[in-house]
């Protein structure tokens, strides 16, 4: 399946690597490979986050840090619509 990142969600991305490097540039990449590697499981396995807020919307934890990226499945694509803190109100 083909994953298409929206605009937000790249700069979400963007501005969640640059406020980590400000700390550590290892983390940062660290961060960016990890984000790149889950989002890439989503081509083989779509359904691999649980849709806890509303059915059609979808959220993928990631394991370094406490950010979720938030997507939809549908038109035989994974769009990328958000990556947001956890414990950011949604």
């Amino acid at each position: 399946m083909k994953v298409v990142w929206r605009a937000s969600a790249l700069r979400d991305f963007d501005a969640i690597v640059a406020l980590i490097a400000r700390d550590s540039s290892r983390a940062s990449v660290a961060f960016g490979d990890e984000v790149v590697r889950r989002v890439g499981q989503l081509a083989d396995f779509p359904w691999l986050g649980p849709a806890p807020r509303r059915p059609d919307v979808r959220e993928l934890l990631l394991g370094v840090a406490p950010y979720v990226v938030v997507y939809q499945v549908r038109d035989e694509a994974v769009h990328i619509m958000r990556i947001v803190h956890g414990r950011r109100r949604r």
